[in-house]
């Protein structure tokens, strides 16, 4: 599984109180960082927000696939361009 075979509908974009974690850049994220993101989700929900991530690793992809935990979060858009 890859971030890329995480596929959402067209035109989603984050409202202004969801969370975003972007991890460009960052080649692999620890059992702490995957904590992190899953008490984040938690917490969000609570809220009713959402948590988006973006270039998440493809490996960290993997786990959240096998453990069932794939659909918590929402793939971020890649914008080539200003949101509309």
């Amino acid at each position: 599984m890859r971030q890329d075979d995480h596929v959402l509908p067209d035109h989603e974009v984050p409202t202004g109180t969801d969370l975003v974690f972007d991890y460009s850049g960052i080649g692999h994220v620890d059992l702490a960082g995957l904590s992190l993101l899953l008490t984040a989700r938690q917490m969000a929900q609570q809220d009713s927000r959402d948590v988006w991530v973006r270039a998440l690793p493809d490996d960290t992809w993997q786990v959240l696939y096998a453990l069932g935990l794939q659909d918590y979060f929402r793939l971020f858009p890649m914008m080539i361009g200003p949101l509309e």
